[in-house]
This record gives C-alpha cells, sequence and structure tokens, in this order.
C-alpha cells in the first residue's frame, strides 16, 4: 500500500489544563490593551527634551559659538526685536524656535519668561525663570536680571 495514502497515526496529545488555556486567552487579549495603557507624557509645547535627549551646544576652544548658538542667538535677537515692537507673539515664537535648536541655552529662556510676562502668563513665566538660572549658572549680571522679573511677577500677583 502506497505510505502517502495511509492515514497518519495520531501522536502523543498534548493537552492543557482549562484554567491555563483559559490565562493564555486572557493574557493575549489584554497585551495590546497593557502596551498602550500607559504612553508618555506628553512635554509642555516650548520646553526642551529631557537633559539626556539634548544635543550639547559647544563653545569651541578658540571662542567660537557651535551653529546651533550662533542660529539661537539670531533667533533671540529677532525675538527681543519683536518685544520691543510690541509683538509678543512674533517673539514668542523666534523665542521658543531658539530654544528648541539650542535646549541648553539660558538667554533665550529668560527672553521667553519676559514674554510670557507681557502676555499675562505669570505661572509660565515663572517657571521659564527657573529654567533660565539653572542654565545660566552664577552669572551676576543675568541673576539681577532674572531677580528683577520674579519681583515684577510677583507684584503682578
Amino acid at each position: 500500500m502506497n505510505t502517502l495514502l495511509k492515514e497518519p497515526t495520531p501522536g502523543p496529545s498534548v493537552t492543557m489544563p482549562r484554567c491555563t488555556r483559559a490565562r493564555l486567552l486572557i493574557f493575549a487579549l489584554l497585551l495590546p490593551l497593557l502596551l498602550t495603557a500607559c504612553p508618555k507624557k506628553p512635554r509642555e509645547p516650548g520646553l526642551p527634551p529631557e537633559p539626556e535627549q539634548r544635543r550639547p551646544e559647544i563653545i569651541y576652544p578658540n571662542g567660537e559659538e557651535s551653529p546651533e548658538r550662533q542660529a539661537a542667538n539670531e533667533l533671540m535677537e529677532e525675538g527681543i526685536q519683536a518685544l520691543r515692537d510690541d509683538d509678543p507673539e512674533k517673539a514668542e515664537w523666534h523665542l521658543q524656535e531658539a530654544i528648541r535648536i539650542a535646549p541648553a541655552y539660558g538667554p533665550p529662556y529668560f527672553w521667553l519668561a519676559r514674554t510670557k510676562y507681557e502676555l499675562d502668563d505669570m505661572t509660565r513665566a515663572w517657571d521659564l525663570l527657573d529654567r533660565a538660572e539653572l542654565l545660566i549658572g552664577q552669572d551676576p549680571y543675568w541673576l539681577e536680571r532674572i531677580d528683577q522679573l520674579r519681583q515684577a511677577i510677583s507684584d503682578f500677583r
């Protein structure tokens, strides 16, 4: 007789207890839910990436700034000019772009805080001043300006 026409002989049967099958079914159904249930917390717009994601802005040994820092300075100057021209919305855009390009550079945070102050967003202005102070460090010029703006915000509240 031809071996191809023969019925296969049943092999050893593998049976699973019902509770194990039910657990596997529940797990298979819940796995996609578990994987999508905990999305990352969205960042507030205008804030830079978390520190481990930042690209360093370099000041080279010869004293020249990195292209990122140069671009951020240009955008910051345009933002300052927009503030002087009484256009805080335009200033806000330029300063947020400067922060996006060079997130570890402190002065654009100060100027964005100043812009938020002009737009009456005191809470956001205060938070931006905290970030500016952290990034700027112990520079007396900037610390004095930050303290002056904090005082103005406190007086406004």
